[in-house]
């Protein structure tokens, strides 16, 4: 009778110490990455979904190409679930290189510069391929909005698929320069980003 107290008593013991570890383990993976706000500095995603940032760099510096000049305050790499809705899935992980930025085109330009979402473009590690602005969840961004918006912060974001955001060491934001008539009106940039 013992002999079956005791094998009772270790086997509620193995019981409490494997929900313990298990409740260890998911609190540790949902705490080990920052839960983003809703506020403007978060590139607003915690109004569309439940989103983590999962790796960030600060202040990396201001860049310009003819006129477009460029101050990035922000990287972020995230992933999270969107609210449900017409165009994304609640059970789906999205993945996503955010960047927090002023963008703004100085001096007197007449009509015919072009700018938009087709001019940036993102390259991760040192892969090729590059990957297109996704408009749906990036600021609007064009010419006629981007003259004398030297106070305005933009989040400009990339679907990154299936990629692992672990492995992810660098990104390469590219940008094409305006074009006036045509005609560039600088050299393209090419930022690249270190994640420690």
């Amino acid at each position: 009778m013992k002999l079956i107290y005791k094998l009772l008593t270790i086997s509620l013991l193995m019981v409490v110490i494997t929900a313990c570890t298990e409740t260890d383990n998911m609190e540790g993976s949902k705490e080990s990455f920052e839960m983003i706000g809703k506020e403007r500095e978060d590139g607003w995603w915690g109004a569309f979904g439940e989103f983590y940032r999962v790796k960030n760099a600060d202040d990396l510096g201001e860049y310009q190409t003819g006129p477009l000049n460029i101050v990035i305050e922000q990287v972020q790499l995230l992933k999270g679930h969107f609210n449900a809705n017409e165009y994304t899935s609640e059970e789906t992980e999205y993945k996503y290189a955010n960047f927090l930025m002023n963008m703004h085109l100085e001096g007197e330009i007449g009509d015919g510069i072009e700018f938009d979402h087709h001019y940036p473009k993102l390259r991760i590690n040192e892969e090729e391929q590059l990957i297109n602005v996704d408009e749906l969840f990036s600021s609007i961004f064009y010419s006629d909005n981007l003259r004398g918006a030297s106070e305005m912060l933009i989040s400009v974001s990339f679907e990154l698929g299936e990629v692992s955001l672990e492995d992810i060491e660098k990104v390469t934001f590219i940008v094409q320069s305006p074009d006036y008539e045509g005609e560039p009106m600088g050299e393209d940039l090419e930022v690249e980003v270190t994640f420690e």
